[in-house]
């Protein structure tokens, strides 16, 4: 419980308490079938059938949850099996104990904070429907020429510098937690489009322009939102500007704790 108020303390205390009863909901079912799985290995110990597809299941899971997509998951696997490997030769039933309920652990507990994402994510998205007009264009409508990026639906087209690549939206949380519909993304990186610096685009729907005063509070609010969720720090508006007296923005300065070398 301290862990998920924690992990989720940037959002509104009535949000907190419907996933903290969803995702702890979700763990007392999982411990239900762990307890039950926890016996049967029990009877069944060293046998290597059964022994062999409770890891393989757990390896399963582990590869589908993101696990093995960085260094230190692959890491932990190989460190785990060169422990293991020796007590299992010599049928330690202490130890082959233990490894089984670490395992049984582990997976818990990637499975309840998987849960607890997909809870969050979904809030959020109910949240959008709820309070945000409904995206009259299609974010994934854009041709892609070369460096010419051009969107039919809105007549806008986009010509990119040699080292800026344009990103389509994707369904991520980091993504859609800004002002109104994001419709597309201009990276200096070709794979990432979080990679600085970025530009991204919006689409407003609105008969007349939209107020600049509305559209900045919107935004933020998002960077307040990213500042009390610890993703960044020293936040610090810097007013008003004019670009050749024409475009006008706010804007603000802040340290991202997440690119600590290469940004600020």
């Amino acid at each position: 419980m301290p862990f998920i108020y924690f992990h989720e303390r940037h959002l509104p205390l009535g949000i907190i308490l419907v996933l903290l009863i969803f995702s702890l909901t979700f763990s007392m079912f999982l411990g239900i079938i762990s307890l039950q799985s926890i016996r049967f290995l029990f009877q069944k110990e060293f046998h290597v059938e059964w022994e062999l597809g409770f890891y393989l299941i757990n390896l399963a899971l582990y590869y589908l949850l993101g696990l093995f997509e960085n260094r230190a998951g692959i890491l932990l696997l190989i460190f785990c099996i060169f422990i293991y490997l020796p007590f299992r030769f010599w049928k330690n039933r202490i130890f082959y104990r233990i490894f089984i309920l670490g395992v049984l652990a582990l997976t818990n507990g990637l499975l309840t904070f998987q849960v607890l994402r997909s809870g969050e994510w979904f809030l959020f998205h109910l949240q959008l429907k709820l309070q945000q007009q409904k995206l009259s264009i299609d974010p994934q409508n854009w041709e892609i020429e070369g460096k010419k990026v051009t969107h039919k639906e809105i007549s806008l087209t986009l010509y990119l510098s040699e080292n800026m690549f344009f990103h389509k939206p994707s369904n991520t949380l980091g993504e859609y937690t800004n002002t109104r519909n994001l419709i597309g993304i201009i990276s200096n990186s070709d794979s990432d489009p979080s990679i600085y610096p970025y530009i991204k685009i919006y689409f407003i729907p609105s008969i007349l322009y939209s107020d600049l005063e509305s559209i900045s509070q919107e935004f933020e609010n998002y960077l307040s939102f990213e500042k009390n969720r610890g993703d960044i720090e020293s936040l610090e508006s810097i007013g008003e500007h004019s670009l050749k007296e024409k475009h006008k923005g706010k804007f603000w300065i802040f340290y991202d704790v997440l690119r600590p070398k290469t940004a600020k």
